[in-house]
């Protein structure tokens, strides 16, 4: 926090064993959260946390099941988020107390799937892949598949209405949420079928 020096024994030495508070320039962070919860630093969603002027914090909001994270807002003179679109981004304090509120916006399920389920692994906006996720309509999300060793990348294939990929055929691609909850499915070939498949051409 902002105006606190750590150590300094009598003599003026630092020796890290005495806590001298200077200024105490503190003021209170208010969190509103009504579709998820939001991480302040280290600590899970409270009703209030006391922030020193022009510190930086890490925050987190988590959208219940059923909902995406939107945008912040912050009310608070000279309070600010590092970027308000993302979900993991940072909080500065200002020179009053601060309300941060998390906005969500109603979502849909993607599920994706592997075929055959040995066959490769995935990534959602660089985050591994492993239970479905929630997407806003509308809302684009960066996918990438990995094949398993001994596993090639034959496409992706789209269900749900007005969901969509930019590329069916390369391993990343950018899927875009349509009107109703979609799966995405990446099938993949073992190596040996793939290359018998190529040298019958």
């Amino acid at each position: 926090i902002k105006g606190s020096v750590y150590g300094g024994g009598n003599d003026g030495n630092v020796d890290g064993n005495t806590q001298v508070l200077v200024d105490p320039d503190t003021h209170t962070l208010s969190v509103v959260s009504d579709h998820g919860t939001v991480t302040v630093g280290s600590n899970a969603q409270g009703s209030s946390y006391a922030v020193g002027e022009d510190v930086d914090i890490n925050i987190v909001a988590t959208a219940a099941p059923r909902y995406a994270f939107s945008y912040w807002e912050v009310d608070g003179n000279g309070a600010s988020v590092g970027k308000t679109t993302l979900a993991n981004t940072t909080f500065t304090m200002g020179t009053e107390d601060a309300t941060l509120t998390a906005h969500y916006a109603p979502a849909m399920k993607l599920t994706l799937v592997a075929d055959p389920a040995a066959g490769g692994t995935f990534k959602v906006n660089g985050v591994v892949y492993t239970e479905p996720i929630y997407v806003a309509p509308g809302t684009s999300v960066t996918v990438v598949a990995t094949p398993a060793a001994g596993y090639n990348f034959n496409g992706w294939t789209v269900t749900g209405a007005g969901s969509s990929v930019t590329d069916t055929t390369t391993t990343t691609t950018h899927f875009t949420m349509g009107s109703e909850d979609a799966r995405l499915t990446a099938t993949f070939t073992s190596g040996r079928a793939y290359n018998d498949m190529n040298s019958n051409r």
